[in-house]
């Protein structure tokens, strides 16, 4: 099993089951143009296709596509306090801006070689965490306290269903079955009815706060983050096994590390 990890400049990938040996490493600088590099000094998002590596930055902020096998970039745009981006099926890319931000945006993919703009831009507060539906063929976002379902066409986002007071501070989500998110945010984690709107405690994280990412792999086995006391970055993840057996893997020191994925 590997997981991807992102932090500051860093994106590093560890197998565990070589004793979380990094297999792979990139930083930020190797972008070259420092108008560029600049923008992904704080590496928050980490995600992936077969083919993609999906990553956002806060504080400037920056939304980057790399190519999975050399690690050229696909696609890079500015946004500010940027936490999360996807793919839509047509690959167009959308992205969530958090606060300075407080967007959504939508963006036709186009050459790396110059700065993506928007060709549509929605207000959303404190927006953190995008997830589209394959099942459902729509495209969720959540933040602040808010998860909102939104319908695509090809040409534009439209808001189709909306769910409020759901938990604070919404910080990640993640499928558990087609049916349910695992949303975590400041106060807790709860699984999320993608059907009902109806969220329950979820049993393995029971009085958890400020998990920073969270996902559960084809194995059964639950990966998540979560912030030091009194900071917004961590020092390590964890992991448990199907048995419930926990694991904490430290993480390289100097980086304030924030979300990891299954790879």
């Amino acid at each position: 099993m590997k997981v991807i990890i992102g932090g500051c400049k860093q994106l590093i990938i560890c197998d565990l089951d070589n004793g979380a040996k990094i297999t792979d490493f990139w930083n930020s600088d190797k972008l070259g143009e420092k108008k560029n590099s600049r923008l992904f000094e704080d590496i928050d998002e980490c995600k992936q296709t077969a083919e993609k590596l999906l990553l956002t930055s806060s504080g400037d902020g920056g939304v980057l596509i790399l190519d999975k096998n050399t690690f050229k970039a696909d696609f890079i745009a500015e946004l500010k306090n940027a936490h999360s981006l996807e793919l839509l099926p047509d690959g167009k890319v959308t992205a969530a801006a958090s606060t300075g931000g407080d967007c959504l945006c939508l963006y036709e993919p186009k050459d790396a070689a110059l700065l993506a703009n928007p060709v549509q831009k929605i207000d959303f507060l404190h927006a953190h965490a995008l997830r589209w539906d394959k099942k459902r063929s729509v495209l969720w976002a959540g933040g602040n306290n808010t998860i909102i379902a939104y319908s695509y066409d090809g040409e534009s986002l439209k808001e189709k269903k909306r769910f409020d007071k759901v938990i604070a501070e919404i910080h990640d989500m993640s499928f558990l079955t087609e049916d349910s998110f695992i949303v975590t945010g400041d106060e807790n984690v709860v699984i999320f009815d993608l059907n009902t709107g109806k969220v329950k405690e979820f049993e393995k994280l029971v009085l958890c706060r400020t998990v920073k990412s969270c996902s559960v792999n084809a194995e059964g086995f639950l990966l998540y983050t979560q912030a030091l006391e009194e900071c917004w970055w961590t020092d390590s993840f964890f992991v448990i096994s199907p048995d419930g057996t926990k694991k904490m893997y430290k993480l390289p020191s100097g980086t304030e590390w924030y979300k990891a994925r299954w790879y």
